[in-house]
């Protein structure tokens, strides 16, 4: 990665702090906490909004908010993960860079997390009048509901509940609407002194700014502060199921909707743990082979049994755990037998045949393409933390989580070896005894059945209170009306640190760009910035020709002529070239109204190529290939990718 990387360990609070110390100028900061949930009340999501809403120093109502309304920050969040809190922000400006940090740590380690702040950003019950219905709000309560909406994520929650019974996974950090309303105040105060100590955190520091200033910085006006917390609470492993699981759940849809092709197959299957980094990352390459390109003899064999729209999966390993996971989209309630049968069968296949060499070349080159544009990215600060964090979490050494050549080397070579991932394959992906298969169906009126069991259970709440109690939540619920209208007052806003404009260079690192004239009135236009050996095109083709009401098939045709190969080459061996030559070839639409009259627009069709700078040739012959030979003669590819991209 180019740079210095360093590992400290505080003496008096045993807390860990990384810095990757090299030239660029956008300076990253996190801090992460461990955080273990032991329920699905949503109680490390609650916290990571609440710390955010007034601290000892800065007496605001909404840091958070006050803090993105200006600034030069390139990068300002906070996540809540299945095990742990994180809080970063990147930017160029250092006093800036300084500013933020000493909010982000005031507000973690000494925040106010007052009740109106937890009744507004957990839950809270709201009644107006003794009269009306009570009702549950708050953000993350009503933020979860949104999330709970998606079939996918519903999917996911049901997967990790029954894949990792009884640990830390099986519970919804984020929290379920249903458990939302079992956390209290005094819970979630407990679990930031339980969670929030310099003990239990890891701290990142990555860029330009000064090591000395920035370790100062920590240690004089926070660190010094804390002594070593004696017992640091554990992630929960669980337990490994004994036999497959098979699991029906359901997602809701609307009263009249109709059923057909709408079931979700899942299929998680425990394939390896933490320690196993080269057989880890001989899996995510294989899952990518086997379940996301469309030249994977699996997904051939998939489309060709019409078992559903569509079908994706891959590794996921951010856990002690890996899992490698497969989903069918748009199935029907009764083919998950169907499904297993001929996920075995095609397994076999693929064990006796063997995997098709430039297939795995192909997969191979796309993963390492990734991997190398993600060492460019302009948030890599944010990359490499995420990457330690994961590192010291399952207890591996943190700098060999940045040491992606090296590993990845290794691998290449074991999986251009004969048989090795047919030998993965025959270990790792047979044997379904500790896996779960899920059936997520479409259950018609879900939605209102669950709003009128809520109502119900609320109104039998009421009905169970004394006029007291009932008036008391009445004056609750107009005092937080009243403490929403309030405003910062502008003394308060004057404790957060600010930069002006002598703090701001006055000349930029911009260049500008070249504009050349072609022929036919074509323009073409240069950047000339480093980019790691990528070269990244974009071809844009004016189709303000087009009548308005055939736009929409302008944007299905993008999607058809970058998937269903050439005259030339099918899409099988189109794709296969693509990912042995570019990084990636895909389409954009984009219309475009003049300022003043919005009836009047340019539409665009933009073919997009990234491709690495040796082998800018063979990319651009094949974008030029799609361009100019396209074929609409297989009406069954045409079929399998308007499918796939409107499967639900």
């Amino acid at each position: 990665i180019d740079a210095e990387v360093f590992q400290f360990q505080h003496q008096s609070t045993d807390a860990t702090l990384f810095a990757i110390k090299n030239n660029d100028s956008n300076k990253t900061f996190a801090i992460s906490f461990t955080t273990i949930p032991e329920s699905s009340n949503g109680i490390a999501h609650v916290l990571e909004h609440t710390v955010l809403s007034g601290s000892r120093k800065f007496q605001v109502k909404d840091v958070f908010n006050e803090i993105s309304k200006g600034g030069l920050t390139t990068f300002l969040n906070a996540m809540t993960y299945p095990d742990k809190t994180i809080y970063p922000f990147a930017t160029r400006n250092e006093k800036e860079y300084f500013n933020i940090m000493d909010i982000y740590m005031d507000t973690t380690f000494y925040p106010k997390i007052d009740k109106f702040s937890f009744l507004q950003e957990g839950w809270r019950y709201h009644l107006k009048s003794p009269k009306d219905d009570i009702k549950i709000k708050g953000v993350v309560y009503n933020e979860m509901k949104g999330v709970y909406s998606n079939p996918t994520n519903k999917a996911w929650y049901t997967l990790f509940e029954h894949l990792m019974p009884e640990s830390t996974y099986s519970h919804v950090s984020g929290g379920n609407p249903k458990n939302i309303p079992d956390l209290t105040w005094e819970g979630l105060k407990e679990f930031h002194k339980k969670f929030y100590h310099p003990t239990n955190a890891v701290f990142f520091l990555y860029g330009d700014a000064p090591l000395e200033k920035e370790l100062e910085f920590l240690q004089l006006n926070y660190l010094s502060n804390f002594s070593k917390k004696n017992y640091i609470y554990p992630i929960n492993f669980g337990k490994k199921n004994k036999s497959l699981k098979k699991i029906n759940s359901t997602y809701a849809i609307n009263k009249d909707e109709n059923q057909s092709e709408k079931t979700f197959l899942i299929l998680g299957i425990p394939v390896s743990t933490a320690e196993n980094d080269d057989e880890i990352l001989a899996l995510k390459i294989l899952g990518d082979i086997l379940f996301s390109s469309d030249a994977s003899p699996f997904k051939i064999d998939f489309f060709k049994s019409k078992m559903g729209k569509d079908i994706e999966g891959g590794l996921l390993s951010q856990n002690h755990t890996a899992i490698m996971f497969i989903e069918v989209i748009g199935s029907e309630i009764d083919k998950m037998n169907e499904f297993l049968k001929l996920f075995n069968s095609s397994m076999k296949k693929i064990i006796l045949d063997g995997l098709n060499s430039d297939l795995v070349l192909s997969e191979l080159n796309s993963y390492e393409f990734t991997k190398r544009e993600k060492l460019y990215n302009s948030q890599r600060g944010l990359q490499y933390i995420l990457k330690l964090t994961q590192a010291k979490k399952l207890n591996k050494d943190p700098f060999n989580a940045l040491k992606f050549n090296d590993i990845f080397k290794r691998v290449r070579n074991k999986i251009l070896s004969k048989n090795y991932l047919e030998t993965l394959i025959k270990e790792k992906l047979l044997n379904l005894e500790q896996s779960v298969a899920l059936t997520l169906e479409p259950e018609q009126g879900k939605n209102e059945i669950e709003t009128e069991k809520l109502k119900t259970k609320l109104s039998n709440f009421k009905a169970s209170l004394s006029e007291h109690e009932k008036n008391e939540i009445v004056n609750n619920t107009k005092n937080f009306i009243e403490y929403q209208k309030l405003d910062n007052t502008e003394k308060k806003l004057k404790c957060l640190p600010t930069i002006n404009k002598n703090d701001i260079p006055k000349k930029l690192d911009y260049k500008t760009s070249e504009i050349q004239i072609g022929k036919n009135n074509s323009t073409t236009i240069i950047h000339d910035i480093y980019t790691g050996g990528i070269s990244y095109y974009n071809f844009g083709f004016d189709c303000s020709i087009i009548p308005q009401d055939l736009l929409l098939y302008l944007d299905i045709f993008g999607m058809i002529i970058t998937e269903i190969g050439t005259k030339k080459l099918n899409h099988i061996e189109f794709l296969k070239k693509k990912n042995i030559y570019t990084g990636s070839i895909n389409y954009q639409f984009s219309i475009f109204n003049e300022r003043n009259n919005k009836d009047n627009y340019k539409s665009i069709l933009w073919i997009n190529a990234k491709i690495l700078k040796e082998y800018i040739y063979e990319g651009l012959d094949l974008v030029k290939d799609l361009i100019l030979n396209y074929s609409f003669d297989n009406k069954i590819r045409i079929k399998e990718i308007i499918q796939r991209n409107f499967a639900w």
